[in-house]
């Protein structure tokens, strides 16, 4: 999978089944999963993928976009320069969070990245406001 945002995560970065290394332009993420067919697989890695991303995008306060699953060949240099480094308490928020198992909060922070990454300043708004409704009704 590749992933598309203006951060820098550091070299490597390994949370549960979940690789994440830094090329010079882009982020490669690596997911194993078992499942009874390649689609489920797929679906579920790029759930959890996704998940994750949510979290680094909330930590970094960085638009951060799943491009999706493509062969390592297909590359190009079309992605935005590094604007943000992820400091190491970042990262250790990053696994915090993901390690925190509360759906709501992941839902949240779904929401969240997809404000960031929308180009509307409207949808921006709701999805924001819908991040902030689910953290505030939720019951924890």
């Amino acid at each position: 999978m590749r992933v598309e945002g203006s951060i820098h995560i550091g070299n490597r970065r390994r949370i549960q089944d979940v690789e994440f290394v830094q090329r010079k332009k882009w982020i490669e993420v690596a997911s194993k999963v078992n499942g009874v067919d390649r689609n489920t697989a797929e679906t579920v890695a790029v759930r959890k993928v996704s998940d994750l991303l949510n979290v680094l995008s909330f930590v970094s306060d960085c638009s951060i976009k799943l491009i999706g699953v493509e062969t390592s060949d297909n590359r190009d240099s079309s992605t935005p320069m590094t604007m943000r480094v992820l400091t190491a308490s970042e990262a250790e928020d990053w696994v915090a969070i993901d390690q925190s198992g509360s759906y709501a909060l992941l839902s949240a922070l779904g929401y969240y990245r997809k404000g960031l990454n929308e180009p509307d300043p409207f949808d921006a708004f709701v999805a924001f406001w819908t991040a902030v409704e689910i953290v505030c009704s939720e019951d924890d």
